[in-house]
């Protein structure tokens, strides 16, 4: 018995089998990515050149993965792609049985080439034109799932929402109702003709990673955050207790002092911005 690579590709809500035999060799630089040195998922770390993120338990996250059921089902039974359906494959997933892992790949309309191309294998030895449509296959997987581990390994989640439904509830940006009991809280308030509409996508994701935090310090460390804002972000006005938003800068700015991204170098004494950041 020899153990098989599968590859499937999505076509509208199905998932049908492309590809079925010993080993696709094209793949082989899959089995080899090294995900020792990943850390788990947050929106606040980046990633060195070498990492991967990872999330855990899926289900607990309702996050659904679409090829639970293919994973230990007999691919015989499975129904096999047809040519005219190539151009509607939205992921393609290999399933590699041998080290229980599965590889993701997104295939928008950038990787999919439907022009005509010459090809040097014809009939006689004869180079043939064809218009076949050809899907790009990238160096490194869009996401990694092992199966032993029921982990998931990806660099960048925002590839991964039309895959894996549910997951973009991880990154999700604060609503408008959010962002105003945001802005006019028991700690914030806003200027006159500040317009919550006018507060940008990568602010409302701040929002809601931090939207609870003051209410979650004690007394005293409400009273350190007052004195930390004020101390590095003085173009904004404090006033009877509260601090007076005018701008999207003024939210942003504010959402990161939430997040403890200022700080002080302890030796040079220098006030920094932290962009990214990983627990330890």
């Amino acid at each position: 018995f020899t153990l098989m690579d599968i590859l499937l590709g999505k076509v509208g809500k199905s998932i049908k089998k492309v590809l079925y035999q010993q080993e696709i060799s094209v793949f082989a630089e899959y089995r080899n990515l090294d995900l020792q040195h990943a850390i788990s998922y947050s929106p606040n770390s980046s990633l060195d050149d070498d990492q991967w993120f990872f999330l855990d338990s899926l289900p607990s996250k309702n996050i659904k993965n679409p090829i639970t059921v293919c994973l230990n089902a007999n691919s015989n039974d499975w129904v096999q792609i047809s040519s005219d359906e190539y151009t509607s494959i939205r992921f393609l997933t290999l399933i590699d049985k041998l080290n229980s892992r599965a590889f993701y790949q997104k295939v928008p309309n950038s990787m999919l080439i439907k022009k005509p191309r010459l090809n040097w294998t014809g009939l006689n030895d004869q180079p043939s034109i064809s218009v076949d449509p050809i899907i790009l296959i990238n160096e490194i997987p869009d996401a990694i799932y092992d199966e032993s581990t029921e982990r998931l390994y990806f660099k960048d989640i925002s590839k991964l929402t039309d895959i894996f439904r549910g997951i973009d509830q991880q990154f999700k940006e604060a609503t408008e109702v959010e962002v105003s009991n945001f802005v006019n809280s028991n700690i914030f308030d806003t200027a006159s003709g500040f317009d919550i509409k006018k507060v940008s996508t990568p602010v409302r994701k701040k929002i809601n990673a931090v939207q609870a935090r003051f209410d979650s310090f004690s007394a005293s460390e409400q009273v350190q955050f007052i004195s930390n804002v004020q101390q590095y972000l003085s173009h904004i006005t404090f006033k009877n207790g509260k601090f007076i938003i005018n701008n999207n800068e003024d939210v942003r700015d504010l959402a990161d002092a939430l997040d403890q991204r200022f700080h002080e170098t302890p030796i040079t004494r220098e006030k920094r911005r932290t962009q990214s950041y990983r627990s330890m």
